[in-house]
């Protein structure tokens, strides 16, 4: 027989049927239901028994009728709907045979497993769980015989058949007719609106009522017609969308609306500004008043007399207008104290509303010139100078603090006869600071020196202190009278000299010999006006005529040059003549850097050596030739990883020297007699690491402000990205404590500028606490210094 006859005769063959029951209500958009129509064919009997459960038998079969011979069918219950899942629970009572469960749509096969999956009898029966695709609405659950051959007697057990039901469709509503002309802001809108839903309203969830985009009103009434009083309190004048959306429970939403015209707030003023011309106690205030239908009756602009920049302080008219449009009013000599101040608009509309605004910024009023102290003017003769000082001011939280501008008079009498002259400059934060000053070009004598230091922000030109100090300049070289170089053959060489200097008098004497075209040093030492001598070991450098020379400088930095030669004889050591650096490569090169911990690099030993920002580190060794002697007279270099030198010092007697390095910042640092770029011997006897850790400080405007105020941190870190030779600015994150878990957070990203110092504007969006603040430099990639925290500062937020 076939396919299609079998299922007529299946149909033919019914002997019971139960209606489909109602589904309950749920959550989301599936919905279970229960057994539906059923139908088992003349082969097969089925009994009902309570739970459902649908007893089945067969006897032997010889032979089996293929196709089903026991089937469930269910249909969409509501348009707009599909079935999701068949379920059920199975058992059998004898072997497996070639039965199969079956679950098909349209009568196409969707899934089919033979009855040999199935648990037999005396165990627990087995769930089943079969999802369906979109789209099916004819679904037949059945036991489907797949083979026409001799079947043994068969039992089954199917428990609980039943569906779940997709709901698809989203619900409709419509809106009720909106009132027209215009609503106060202190009415209430009617709003009605009808919502429906193919399953009524277990499917529609949360419903809302919108105005201008905003929730006025949410529930979940269901289906039907539905009225709600809205209020408009906080509704902004003008046309105003209004909106009813329905959500489907597990199914899209939809929404209706219509629009409403609301007049109720009082007038506006925005764009407020105040601009510094610079004279202490003056402000240009700028502001715009508007309203949207009334129009402006008049503004007034107020400013308070709290120094802190809050609003706590009493409120002073400082100038009025009258009618709409862009105001501006420059105001002379505000009576108040020093400070940053707050301010605000008043508009006045013609009904009679009123509203204030009040700036984001702050007006500072300043009437103090800095505060300046020198820490030295060098009192000995020199040819530049370094002038150490530290500049305050009363406002430095909030404006900084302006130029530093140091002048030199070129009357070389310590008087003021001859013209000023601009020899350096510094912008800074406020606090101590080290300022190069450059004295070239100016006649050698006494001059007075004049620093000036300007009030920051707008007042750099009314508000300025000024101090006076004097200044020894002695831009004339040293002069040398008499040089000599011995031995005439022998050795030591012994270098004799009559120097003297008129002003700073002579401070040291080096003596150096020309390697191919480089002057390197072999002895260095103290000397003074008049006759000295100084004798040198040069037993490390090749035989025969050599370019000598003696360099006299003075205590201000000048120097005197007298050149000559000296006869080397040589030792035996042919290498070392015919390769004049072939002693330093093959050379050994120990080292020892006090307070370094050792650290194993594969089989490489590292001395990591940790200091602040700023510090010394001393790196003391030893440097020996091939037999063992110890090389005298060289110059030894410290250079860090960007090959900047950052100590130096010359081997003394046995090979040994012991240099202080200042590193500015961390990494690998090589040690060696400089040929060139080289250093030699090219590889110490160790590696050596520096870490350095960096100093950042940091300060706030205010440790007191209300919610919603803003509070400019800033600071410095030492030493600088620009001192590091580093193009880019550094990152830098501000961080708070968090009152509750007591953990720091980052809440602001920044970044350091090229000279060190940064500005984080902030803002707190919470009041009655005391937050500690700081800020951390992390570590990244490039970056040559240890990450760093600053100090914790406390802000009050009233």
């Amino acid at each position: 027989m076939s396919r299609r006859g079998v299922l007529i005769a299946v149909v033919a063959g019914a002997t019971a049927v139960s209606a489909v029951p109602v589904a309950g209500a749920t959550e989301g958009n599936l919905y279970p239901y229960g057994a539906s129509i059923w139908a088992v064919s003349a082969q097969f009997g089925a009994t009902v028994l309570p739970g459902p459960v649908w007893q089945i038998q067969a006897p032997a079969l010889s032979p089996a009728g293929t196709g089903n011979h026991w089937e469930m069918n269910w249909g969409c219950p509501a348009v707009g709907s599909e079935i999701a899942a068949v379920q059920w629970s199975a058992l059998r009572t004898q072997a497996p045979s070639s039965l199969a469960l079956q679950v098909t749509g349209d009568r196409r096969v969707i899934w089919s497993e033979g009855d040999a999956a199935m648990p037999q009898s005396p165990q627990g029966g087995r769930s089943y769980d079969v999802r369906l695709g979109g789209g099916n609405c004819n679904v037949h659950l059945g036991l489907n015989q797949t083979e026409g051959r001799n079947q043994h007697a068969r039992g089954y057990f199917i428990d609980n058949p039943r569906i779940l039901v997709r709901d698809v469709a989203a619900p409709t509503v419509s809106i009720g007719p909106l009132p027209t002309g215009w609503l106060t802001g202190a009415a209430s809108l009617q709003v009605s609106w009808a919502a429906a839903d193919n399953f009524g309203s277990d499917g529609i969830a949360g419903q809302r009522v919108l105005i201008g985009g905003q929730a006025r009103w949410s529930g979940a009434p269901g289906a039907g017609s539905h009225v709600v009083d809205v209020p408009l309190s906080g509704v902004p004048d003008g046309m105003h969308a209004v909106t009813v959306q329905v959500d489907g429970d597990g199914t899209g939403g939809v929404a209706a609306g219509g629009a409403i015209s609301v007049d109720g707030t009082p007038p506006t003023s925005s764009g407020l500004s105040a601009d510094l011309p610079g004279a202490p106690g003056a402000v240009s205030l700028g502001w715009t008043a508007e309203d949207n239908l009334s129009g402006v009756a008049g503004s007034r602009a107020e400013v308070n007399s709290a120094t802190e920049g809050g609003t706590g302080g009493t409120w002073e008219t400082v100038a009025t207008t009258q009618q709409a449009g862009r105001k501006s009013v420059a105001v002379q000599g505000l009576a108040l104290a020093d400070g940053m101040h707050a301010w605000r608009v008043w508009t006045t509309d013609m009904a009679g509303n009123s509203a204030a605004s009040v700036a984001t910024g702050r007006i500072a009023i300043d009437t103090t010139p800095p505060k300046v102290e020198l820490h030295s003017v060098p009192s000995g003769w020199v040819s530049r100078a370094d002038i150490d000082m530290t500049a305050t001011d009363n406002l430095q939280s909030a404006l900084g603090i302006g130029a530093t501008e140091i002048d030199v008079n070129t009357a070389a009498d310590g008087g003021e006869s001859g013209e000023w002259v601009r020899r350096g400059t510094s912008s800074a934060p406020a606090g101590r600071r080290v300022i190069p000053i450059d004295l070239t070009g100016l006649e050698n004598g006494r001059h007075a020196l004049r620093v000036v230091v300007r009030n920051g922000g707008p007042f750099g030109s009314a508000l300025a202190t000024e101090r006076r100090g004097v200044v020894k300049v002695d831009s004339l070289d040293p002069s040398i009278s008499r040089a000599t170089f011995s031995p005439g053959g022998s050795r030591p060489m012994k270098v004799g000299w009559t120097a003297d200097d008129a002003h700073a008098g002579v401070a040291t004497a080096t003596v150096q010999w020309k390697d191919a075209g480089t002057w390197r040093t072999l002895a260095s030492e103290k000397a003074s006006d008049g006759t000295g001598s100084l004798v040198v070991d040069v037993s490390a450098l090749p035989a025969g005529e050599r370019p000598v020379r003696l360099i006299i400088a003075d205590a201000a930095g000048n120097t005197a040059v007298r050149a000559g030669t000296a006869t080397i004889i040589g030792t035996g050591a042919g290498t070392t003549a015919a390769d004049p650096l072939a002693r330093l490569r093959d050379a050994h090169l120990s080292l020892f850097v006090a307070g370094a911990r050792t650290e194993l690099r594969g089989t490489r030993a590292v001395l990591v050596r940790r200091i602040g920002a700023g510090g010394r580190v001393r790196i003391s060794g030893r440097l020996l030739d091939r037999a063992g002697r110890g090389i005298v007279g060289s110059e030894i270099q410290v250079r860090d990883h960007r090959g900047r030198i950052i100590g130096r010092g010359l081997t003394r007697a046995g090979g040994g020297f012991a240099i202080d390095a200042r590193p500015v910042g961390g990494g690998i640092v090589r040690t060696g007699v400089a040929a060139g770029r080289q250093l030699l011997p090219r590889r110490a006897s160790v590696d050596v690491r520096l870490e350095v850790r960096p100093t950042v400080g940091l300060g706030a405007s205010s440790t007191g402000v209300a919610v919603g105020e803003q509070i400019l941190f800033s600071g410095r870190l030492r030493p600088s990205p620009s001192q590091l030779g580093l193009g880019s600015r550094k990152g830098i994150v501000l961080e708070w404590l968090d009152p509750v878990r007591r953990i720091w957070r980052p809440v602001v990203n920044a970044r350091i500028r090229g000279d060190g110092t940064f500005s984080i504007p902030w803002t707190f969006g919470l009041g009655g606490l005391t937050i500690p603040m700081r800020v951390v430099v992390p570590t990244e990639v490039g970056w040559p210094l240890l990450p760093v925290r600053s100090g914790v500062i406390r802000v009050r937020v009233r």
